[in-house]
């Protein structure tokens, strides 16, 4: 059950939000409508109305690395008649919404795998996608699932609902009665209903359940509030709020008066904002302190709202992902591009602009632009789809194409030296362990960076930040053969059905494109029984018995199996993790083990030290001398030894703004001291002398 108390106060902060924003969250409602006038199931041809019908989904179908309506108008082109029978199926009212969930899911796959050419890497029929569907067909029943929606939903909502983001169609269902529980509240405040039903309009679904209303408000709680708030609902529709969501957005651009910047921006991948008298414009916390210095410079009392506007949004609000569609005048489109950065200030007078962000430009030419564009400089044209899906049609563009094509970041050596506290050297070791042998241990004390460092080898090695590439998995005792490769598991009719584990979708996964590299990774490995977990596959994960001259058959389900060559295995090993027997010898003989340390004596460029370099907190670094002095005395420990030390992580939060005084107490007293109680348990006089130690360095008294 939802708290009432709480939601009532979030209502209230809703129907502030709504008007202001309704122009830019209106497509909701024309989609539904869209889709509620083109469907039709019977069409000649399919694929060309689902075209239609879809057209006004926009983000919904189509954000961050899913590209689920892409994927289906390929597939109903491909193979009309089995995605007309998908949606049959889906839309059946007399069917198991679940069991409908899941053969939608099914049937994608199938398809994907029986027509891939090589380029469908993933059918993205999730269970987001299918919600979408389902919400379209029926608006007044059904609603848009969205696991990181729903589950911030429910935790500032009390309801003791949590979503598991495994996919699962129960996910689903569960989150729909807990959006029913709000949808009833809303349904009561007859103010927000005469809100509603004085802005739609004949392009929108009247919404008389509020069911997309109810979408939309968990939308909005999910994007604006946390815990703090829930009492301040004034705060959180700040008109000059910056964005936080995943959504991509779409911009009008213009670069200089009648483009005069544009063959320097296209050649340096760059755009710029000008208004270079303002410095970094990254001073200003809001519109108004930027029309007050626009007001100083330019020595004027005007209100330079388009102007304040256009600079808040550059810094705030586009971001990496973002496509910029390059205009010249009013009436010539001459690029497009994708936002690739954050934004950055260049100080100096060899930069013609210092407020930039980095672009990879797409598309140069000249084009007709689709009547009159508007005079500002920068403008966010994400609430006009129409608009939008004109300029795409303008350049040639498949819109969900070109948004795949541009979505993964790419990432380098110098990236991951630029992350990591190791040595080029060090690196180019490293990756050639992972290459050669497939298999390699990161071993270290606590702290050192294994996990962080294991990720971000993985993005190296495959060139990009590519998720889909890559599977995280953590061992524990009890983890199984069944959990792991293939076995048998209970299923909602009482019975048994024989289920793939998570190392054999990612095998299948690999096997899809042999040419590129997939990294799985295993945190905690020696914690596992190796022999159990991988069974008959243990001796194919080593290097000479990849592929598929050395496939055998599965226990469970007798087909013939092996392991791709293009998979590679990163475990995470702790070596101070007393509770753990003599590693196992299959794991020693198959694996390279590769020892990290810490950081703390690295002064070398993209070291530690030169970390360190810029902080100003002084108990800092009083604390960072005194953790080495410490690290020393347990290298030369009798029972300890290096494999005990303390790294260099605990002391590098990933933003360094974070460090101060209190956050430098708060490492020392609950992490590092609890650490050495736990070394130590045995031996009072050391941990008595450390643990003052540590607390006087942070100028405290320990109460003992």
């Amino acid at each position: 059950m939802i708290n009432l108390n709480k939601i009532v106060s979030v209502i209230e902060g809703y129907k502030q939000y709504f008007p202001e924003h309704w122009e830019d969250e209106k497509y909701k409602w024309e989609a539904v409508k869209c889709f509620q006038d083109n469907w039709d199931i019977t069409a000649h041809d399919f694929a060309k109305m689902l075209k239609k019908a879809l057209s006004k989904t926009f983000n919904l179908l189509a954000s961050g690395y899913a590209y689920p309506r892409r994927m289906i108008k390929l597939m109903a082109e491909t193979a009309p008649d089995a995605v007309k029978s998908m949606f049959l199926n889906l839309f059946n009212e007399n069917l198991d919404l679940s069991e409908r969930i899941e053969t939608f899911i099914n049937s994608a796959e199938e398809i994907r795998s029986k027509y891939d050419d090589g380029t469908w890497k993933n059918h993205y029929q999730n269970t987001n996608a299918i919600s979408t569907y389902l919400w379209l067909m029926y608006p007044d029943k059904y609603y848009i699932y969205k696991y990181e929606i729903y589950k911030k939903v429910a935790e500032l909502l009390d309801d003791s609902y949590r979503p598991k983001g495994n996919g699962e169609a129960d996910n689903v269902i569960d989150g729909f009665k807990m959006y029913d529980e709000i949808c009833s509240v809303l349904s009561e405040d007859s103010e927000l209903r005469q809100m509603l039903k004085s802005v739609l309009t004949d392009s929108c679904y009247n919404d008389g359940t509020l069911k997309t209303l109810t979408i939309d408000f968990g939308f909005y709680v999910a994007r604006y509030y946390n815990n703090s708030d829930l009492e301040k609902p004034s705060k959180i529709i700040e008109k000059n709020k910056p964005l936080n969501d995943d959504e991509i957005h779409y911009w009008l651009f213009a670069p200089g008066t009648n483009a005069s910047c544009w063959e320097d921006f296209y050649k340096q991948e760059i755009m710029g904002i000008g208004w270079d008298e303002l410095g970094d414009l990254r001073e200003y916390k809001s519109r108004k302190e930027i029309v007050e210095q626009l007001r100083i410079v330019n020595d004027s009392d005007s209100s330079f709202t388009n102007d304040s506007l256009a600079i808040w949004q550059f810094l705030y609000e586009v971001k990496p992902g973002d496509i910029i569609f390059v205009k010249k005048g009013l009436h010539s489109i001459i690029g497009r591009g994708i936002v690739k950065s954050d934004f950055e200030y260049r100080s100096g007078q060899d930069y013609f602009f210092e407020n930039i962000r980095k672009v990879k430009w797409t598309h140069k030419g000249e084009w007709e632009h689709p009547g009159q564009a508007v005079m500002k400089t920068l403008t966010d044209i994400t609430k006009y789809p129409d608009y939008v899906d004109k300029l795409n049609q303008l350049l040639g563009i498949d819109e969900d194409l070109a948004l795949e094509e541009n979505a993964v970041e790419v990432y380098t050596k110098s990236d991951f030296l630029n992350d990591v506290f190791l040595t080029e050297p060090e690196y180019d070791k490293l990756r050639s362990l992972v290459l050669r042998k497939k298999n390699i241990i990161l071993q270290g004390a606590p702290g050192v960076g294994k996990t962080f460092s294991a990720k971000r080898l993985a993005y190296s090695i495959i060139g990009e930040k590519n998720e889909n590439r890559i599977c995280m998995v953590q061992f524990h005792q009890n983890y199984s053969y069944e959990d792991f490769i293939m076995g048998y598991r209970p299923n909602d009719k009482g019975g048994f059905e024989l289920q793939s584990g998570v190392f054999y979708n990612f095998c299948i996964r690999c096997k899809e494109n042999p040419d590129k590299p997939y990294l799985f990774i295993i945190d905690e490995i020696n914690r596992g029984n190796l022999s159990k977990t991988f069974g008959e596959l243990l001796m194919l994960i080593e290097t000479d018995k990849r592929g598929e001259t050395h496939k055998i058959n599965l226990v469970y389900s007798g087909t013939a199996f092996y392991i791709p060559e293009n998979l590679h295995i990163i475990g995470m090993m702790n070596t101070a993790d007393r509770s753990l027997a003599m590693i196992d010898y299959a794991l020693r003989r198959r694996f390279s083990f590769y020892t990290m340390q810490p950081a703390f004596d690295k002064a070398d460029q993209n070291g530690f030290g030169d970390y360190m370099e810029n902080i100003q907190c002084k108990l800092y670094h009083t604390v960072i001398a005194k953790i080495k002095e410490l690290n020393n005395v347990i290298r030369k420990d009798s029972t300890l030894g290096k494999g005990f030390e303390i790294g260099h992580s605990y002391f590098a939060p990933e933003n360094k703004s974070d460090i101060d005084d209190e956050w430098v107490r708060g490492v020392v007293e609950y992490e590092i001291i609890p650490l050495i109680e736990e070394y130590w348990f045995d031996n009072d006089k050391k941990l008595d002398e450390w643990t003052k130690a540590l607390y006087q360095a942070i100028g405290e008294e320990n109460d003992g």
